[in-house]
C-alpha cells in the first residue's frame, strides 16, 4: 500500500467520523462499554464502530486499549484515527513508542498520524526511518517531516535531497515544498526560501523544480524580480511559464514597472505572453512599454500589444491605435476593436480628432467606431462627412448619424443625401422614430417633399414616408402624382393602414408591375393581423389571374392558422402550374391547425401525398398524419390571447389580476389560433413559449365544447406554470403554482350542459417553458372521451364571463398540513475551514481562503459551471451556512438533494440560488431547468446584503423545501412529483460566465427525522 492510499484511508475515516456524532444513541453508550467491546471477541464490524465512536467521545482512558490495536492488521487504521484527534500528550507518546515496535503498513500509518499531529519530538525517530528499507515507511517519514516543518525536520529533508537514494528524492522534495508552505504561512519566509531554492537546484523532475521556483519567487516578493526576469529570458518553456504565473501573483506597482521595462529585451515569443501578464495586472504603469511594441516586427507581439491597449490604454494610446487601424489585415482589425473598447477621459475626443484628419477607408472605419461608442458629440462632425465625395465615407456617415443624431438633423440629411442613398433613408427613418409623438414623425419629410422639385429626390422622400408611416404620410403618398414611388411606398408600409389603397390598386391599375407590387404589399399587410378573415385571401385568389400572382397569394395564405384557409388551398393542388406552392402552403397551414378539424387536416394531407410524392411537402404531410394519430382525445386547438403583463407583478401576482379576457367587457379581445401536436414526444402539449415567448406574464386559451345532452364529465389539465379554468362562465379550477406541464395532473369534475359550453383557461408564465394541455373525459376517470361531445375553437358564441365570475377569486386553500421533523443529534460542521476532506470536485475551480470555500476567480472568465460536492448523501436536514458573492456580482448557489451527472461537470437537482434577481429562489438544475419558486423581491431586498456575508438556511422535510436568508423565508415549496428523489449530495456552485467569486463558510448540518418516527 502506498502512502497516497494511507492518506486516502485517513480521509475516508475522517469523513465517516462526523456521521456518528449525529447518532442520538451514542451519548447513551459509555466509554467503558466501547473499550470493553474492543477488548472482547466481538465481531470486527462492532470494533470498527467502537473506534469511530471513541474518536468522538474517547478520553485518556481509551488510549491504552487503542494503542494495543495499532499492531492489529484489521484495526490499526481505525485505532490511530480514533487516537489522532485526541488532545492528550499521551497520544503522542503512544505513537512514538509504536515507531519502535511496528513494521510495514502499520508503521507507515502511525508515521502519517504523527505528521498530522505535527509532533516535533518524533523528528529524531523519523530521521532514522527515512533510511527504512520499506519504501512506504521511508516516504511516510519524509511526508511527516514535511508536516512538522521545524528546523530539524527540514534538515533531514535537505539531507535526503542532497545524498539520499534516487527513489526518495522526489518524495523528499514534495515534503520540502509542503514544509516551505507551512513556514511561509507562519511568516518564516527566509526558511521557506531556503527550502524552495534547495528543491529548485536539485536533480528532480521538471514539474517539481518549477513548483519550487514559483514558490521561491512568491516567498521573496519584490526581491525576486531579478530572478523572475532571469527565468523569463531563459530557454526553458516550463520556467518561463512559472515566471509568468508568479508575475501575475506578485503585488505592487514596482513589479509591473520592472516587468514593463524588460519587455523590449525579452525574446519575441515571451513578449506576447508577458504583455498578457501585464494586462492581467491592470497596472497603467505598463501602458507605455506595451504601446512601444505596437510596431514590432513580430506579428503576434504586435497584435497582443494592440489588443492590450484596448484594456489598459488611455487617451495617450489613441495615436498608436490610429496608426495601426490605418494599416491592413489583422493589425487594422485588432486596432479598431481596441478603439471600440478603450476607456478613459479624452478617449472619444481623441478618436474624433483622428477621424477628422483621416482619409478614405480609415475615415469611414473611424466613423463606425464613434457610432459604436455612442459618442453623441461626434454627430455634427460626422454629418459634415456625409457630404463627402468618397461614397464609402458618406455611406458610413449616413449610417452613424442614424445612431448619434437627433430628429432635428433630418432636414440637413435630406439636403445633402443623394437620391439613391438607402443608408441615408434608413437613418432618417431611425431619427424620426426617436420622436415620442408618432403623429409628428413624418412632418419634416413632408415639409421637404412639398418644396422638392427633382423627381428622383421626390421618389426618395416618398419611399421614406412609406417606412415612417402615419396618417399624414399615408394621405400624402396616396395623393402623390409620382405613381411608381407611391406604389412602392404603400407596398412597404409598416402597418395595415395602407391595405385599402393597395387593394384599390390591385383592382383598378392597368400597370402589371404596380399590380404585382400592390398585391405583394397587400398580402404582407394581411399577414400582420392574425385574425384576417380567410375571405380576404379568397378575394385575392379571384383577382389573381396569372401564375406568378397566384403563387404570391399562396405565400400569404401559408401563414394563416385557420382550417378554412386549408380548405381554400386544397382545390389548387390540382393546378399543376402552382401545385408545388399549394402543397407547401397546405402543410404550413396544417402544422398550426391540425387540432382544429382533425379529419379535414388528415384529408388535406392525404391529398398532398397524392400530388407531391418524394418531395419535401410529402414528408411533412406524413409527419403531420403521424402527429394527428398521437393526439388522442386532447383538446388540440385553441384561440389564444396574450401576453398580458403588469409592471412589478410576477407570475404569482398576475394569477389573481383580471385582464381583458376574464372581464365582462372582453368583446374586443384579439385571438389567434394555436394547436397542440407541435412536440412529437408530447403531442397534447400546447407551446405558449414558442408562440408568445417571454417571462412573468399570462395568456388565455378559449375553446367550445358541444355536448348532445347534459352530462357529467371530467376536465383533465396540466400546465407550466399556474392555471385557472372557467366553464360556462363559472370558475371550476385554480392552481397558482410553479411547475412543469405534466399532462393531465389536474382533474376536475364538471357538468356539461346540452349544446355549446365555452371553456376559458388562464395560464401563467414564470420562466423557461410555458405550456398547457387539456382534455374532456368521462366522469368515471377512465380517460375515455365522452360520447356525443366535440370541440370547436372557431365556434362563434358568447363566451364572456359574467361579472360575478370575473371578479370573484376562489377562496385561498387552507394552509397545507406538513409533517413535523425533529433533529437527529447535534449540528455537525461538514467543512472544517482548512481542507476539502469529505468533499470532491474540480479543485482547480475551488480553493480555501480565510476559512471559506471560494469558487471561481475575479481574474478570468469562468469557463463553465463547477460544483464542489459532499461525498455523503443527505435526505431530511437543516443546512446552515454563510454565503457571499465577491462585489455582489455573479451567480452561484447551493445544491441539495442532488446527483452528479456521470462523466460530466454538471449536476442534477434542486439549487438554493444566489446572485442577481435569483437570490433566495429555488431552481431545478439540469432537470426542469426552471425557477420553481421565488421570494417577494421587495421584502428580500430589505434584508439582503449583496456585498457582504448572508446567513442562508435550507430546510428539507420530505417533499417540503424551505429557504431562509438572514431570517427571511424566501421559499416554502412542496414538490408534487413523487418520482423526484429526496436523497442526494450537497454542492457549492460557481456559475460559468464572467469573472466572479462565490464564498461559503461556517457550513453545518443537522439531519432530521419525522417526529412520528415514520
Amino acid at each position: 500500500m502506498t502512502i497516497k492510499r494511507y492518506i486516502g484511508v485517513i480521509t475516508i475515516l475522517a469523513v465517516l467520523t462526523p456521521i456518528y456524532a449525529q447518532d442520538t444513541t451514542l451519548q447513551n453508550v459509555s466509554e467503558q462499554t466501547l473499550i470493553a467491546v474492543l477488548k472482547s471477541d466481538a465481531p470486527l464490524y462492532d470494533k470498527t464502530q467502537a473506534c469511530q465512536k471513541l474518536a468522538i467521545f474517547g478520553s485518556e482512558k481509551a488510549i491504552p486499549t487503542l494503542a494495543g490495536l495499532l499492531s492489529d492488521k484489521a484495526l490499526s487504521d481505525y485505532a490511530r484515527i480514533a487516537l489522532e484527534p485526541m488532545k492528550y500528550p499521551a497520544v503522542d507518546e503512544t505513537f512514538r513508542t509504536a515507531l519502535g515496535k511496528l513494521k510495514g503498513r502499520q508503521l507507515a500509518g502511525v508515521i502519517t498520524s504523527i505528521g498530522a499531529r505535527r509532533d516535533a519530538k518524533a523528528v529524531p525517530a523519523l530521521q532514522k526511518l527515512v533510511s527504512d528499507k520499506g519504501p512506504d515507511v521511508a516516504r511516510a517519514a519524509l511526508y511527516a517531516l514535511g508536516r512538522i516543518a521545524n528546523d530539524k525536520a527540514t534538515d533531514a529533508l535537505l539531507q535526503t535531497l542532497a545524498k539520499g537514494p534516487a527513489a526518495l528524492k522526489t518524495p523528499a522534495a514534495d515534503a520540502a515544498l509542503s514544509a516551505a508552505k507551512i513556514m511561509l504561512d507562519a511568516n518564516k519566509s527566509d526558511s521557506a526560501v531556503s527550502l524552495y531554492d534547495a528543491v529548485a537546484k536539485a536533480d528532480l523532475p521538471t514539474h517539481v523544480r518549477t513548483s519550487a521556483v514559483y514558490g521561491a519567487i512568491l516567498a521573496r516578493g519584490t526581491a525576486s524580480i531579478p530572478a523572475l526576469i532571469k527565468q523569463l529570458k531563459s530557454n526553458d518553456p516550463a520556467l518561463i511559464a512559472v515566471a509568468l504565473r508568479a508575475a501575475r501573483e506578485l503585488t505592487g506597482a514596482e513589479v509591473s514597472l520592472k516587468l514593463a521595462n524588460e519587455l523590449s529585451d525579452t525574446p519575441p515569443a515571451v513578449q506576447a505572453m508577458l504583455i498578457k501578464t501585464l494586462v492581467d495586472r491592470r497596472d497603467p504603469s505598463a501602458r507605455k512599454a506595451i504601446a512601444s511594441l505596437a510596431d514590432s516586427k513580430t506579428p503576434a507581439v504586435r497584435l497582443e500589444s494592440l489588443k492590450a491597449l484596448g484594456t489598459i490604454g488611455d487617451a495617450s494610446s489613441i495615436p498608436v491605435l490610429l496608426k495601426a487601424a490605418g494599416a491592413e489585415g489583422k493589425d487594422s482589425t485588432r486596432a479598431l476593436a481596441s478603439l471600440r473598447s478603450i476607456k478613459g477621459d479624452g478617449v472619444d475626443a481623441a478618436i474624433l480628432k483622428g477621424m477628422t484628419s483621416a482619409q478614405g477607408d480609415l475615415k469611414s472605419k473611424l466613423i463606425s467606431v464613434l457610432s459604436d461608442r455612442s459618442y453623441a458629440p461626434a454627430a455634427k462632425p460626422i454629418l459634415a462627412q456625409a457630404a463627402s465625395d468618397d461614397k464609402t465615407v458618406a455611406r458610413a456617415a449616413f449610417k452613424a448619424i442614424g445612431v448619434l443624431g437627433a430628429p432635428g438633423d433630418i432636414p440637413a440629411i435630406i439636403k445633402i443625401m443623394p437620391a439613391d442613398s438607402a443608408q441615408a433613408e434608413a437613418s432618417i427613418v431611425a431619427l424620426a422614430a426617436k420622436l415620442p409623438d408618432a403623429s409628428k414623425r413624418a412632418d419634416l419629410v413632408l415639409s421637404a417633399l412639398a418644396s422638392e422639385k427633382q423627381p428622383e429626390r421626390q421618389a426618395a422622400l416618398i419611399g421614406i414616408l412609406g417606412k415612417i408611416g402615419g396618417d399624414k404620410a399615408l394621405a400624402a403618398v396616396v395623393k402623390s402624382e409620382s405613381k411608381d414611388p407611391a406604389v412602392r411606398a404603400l407596398a412597404s408600409w409598416p402597418d395595415t393602414a395602407a391595405a385599402a389603397p393597395l387593394l384599390n390598386i390591385v383592382k383598378n391599375t392597368n400597370n402589371k408591375i404596380h399590380r404585382i407590387l400592390a398585391l405583394r404589399g397587400y398580402i404582407r399587410l394581411l399577414g400582420l393581423n392574425p385574425n384576417t378573415p380567410v375571405a380576404k385571401y379568397a378575394e385575392m385568389l379571384e383577382l389573381a389571374k396569372q401564375t406568378d400572382t397566384k403563387k404570391l397569394v399562396l405565400s400569404g395564405i401559408a401563414s394563416v392558422a385557420n382550417v378554412e384557409a386549408l380548405k381554400l388551398v386544397i382545390p389548387l393542388l390540382d393546378d399543376k402550374t402552382i401545385q408545388g406552392e399549394a402543397a407547401l402552403a397546405a402543410v404550413s397551414i396544417a402544422k398550426t391547425t391540425m387540432g382544429s378539424n382533425r379529419q379535414a387536416v388528415r384529408s388535406a394531407m392525404e391529398k398532398v401525398l397524392t400530388v407531391s410524392k418524394g418531395k419535401p411537402a410529402s414528408r411533412e404531410a406524413r409527419r403531420i398524419i403521424r402527429q394527428l394519430d398521437a393526439l388522442g382525445n386532447c383538446i388540440a386547438a385553441w384561440r389564444v390571447s396574450g401576453p398580458y403583463m403588469k409592471n412589478g407583478a410576477n407570475y404569482q401576482a398576475l394569477f389573481n389580476i383580471p385582464f381583458a379576457p376574464e372581464t365582462p367587457q372582453a368583446k374586443d379581445v384579439v385571438w389567434r389560433t394555436l394547436s397542440a401536436g407541435t412536440d412529437p414526444k408530447r403531442p397534447p402539449i400546447v407551446d405558449l413559449k414558442k408562440a408568445i415567448g417571454g417571462d412573468q406574464r399570462v395568456a388565455y386559451a378559449l375553446t367550445w365544447i358541444h355536448s348532445e345532452k347534459a352530462t357529467p364529465a371530467r376536465l383533465d389539465m396540466g400546465s407550466d406554470d399556474g392555471i385557472k379554468a372557467w366553464l360556462n362562465g363559472k370558475l371550476v379550477h385554480a392552481k397558482n403554482s410553479p411547475r412543469a406541464a405534466i399532462p393531465y395532473t389536474d382533474k376536475v369534475r364538471i357538468k356539461l350542459k346540452a349544446g355549446w359550453n365555452p371553456l376559458l383557461l388562464k395560464i401563467t408564465q414564470n420562466n423557461v417553458p410555458w405550456e398547457f394541455c387539456a382534455r374532456i373525459t368521462t366522469s368515471r376517470g377512465s380517460g375515455q372521451p365522452v360520447p356525443g361531445v366535440r370541440m370547436d375553437h372557431m365556434h362563434e358564441g358568447d363566451w364572456t364571463l359574467p361579472k360575478t365570475a370575473a371578479t370573484v377569486t376562489p377562496k385561498p386553500a387552507a394552509p397545507p398540513k406538513h409533517a413535523k421533523y425533529t433533529p437527529v443529534g447535534k449540528p455537525v460542521r461538514i467543512f472544517d475551514g482548512k481542507t476539502f476532506g469529505g468533499w470532491e470536485g474540480n479543485l482547480k475551480s475551488f480553493r480555501i481562503e480565510d476559512g471559506a470555500v471560494v469558487g471561481g476567480t475575479l481574474k478570468a472568465r469562468i469557463p463553465r459551471n463547477e460544483f464542489l460536492c459532499t461525498k455523503k448523501q443527505y435526505e431530511n436536514f437543516e443546512l446552515r451556512l454563510k454565503v457571499k458573492l465577491a462585489g455582489g456580482k455573479g451567480n452561484a448557489g447551493i445544491q441539495i438533494r442532488t446527483k452528479r451527472i456521470p462523466k460530466h461537470h454538471e449536476v442534477i437537482g434542486y439549487q438554493a440560488d444566489m446572485g442577481g434577481g435569483y437570490w433566495g429562489c429555488l431552481y431545478d438544475e439540469s432537470r426542469r431547468r426552471k425557477v420553481l419558486a421565488r421570494p417577494d423581491a421587495k421584502a428580500l431586498a430589505k434584508v439582503l446584503k449583496r456585498d457582504d456575508w448572508n446567513d442562508y438556511v435550507i430546510r428539507c422535510e420530505g417533499p417540503r423545501i424551505q429557504l431562509f436568508i438572514n431570517g427571511f423565508k424566501t421559499v416554502d415549496y412542496v414538490e408534487k412529483d413523487a418520482k423526484i428523489e429526496t436523497t442526494g449530495i450537497i454542492g457549492l456552485q460557481i456559475h460559468g460566465g464572467g469573472p466572479s467569486e462565490s464564498w461559503y463558510k461556517d457550513i453545518e448540518i443537522v439531519e432530521l427525522k419525522p417526529a412520528n418516527g415514520k
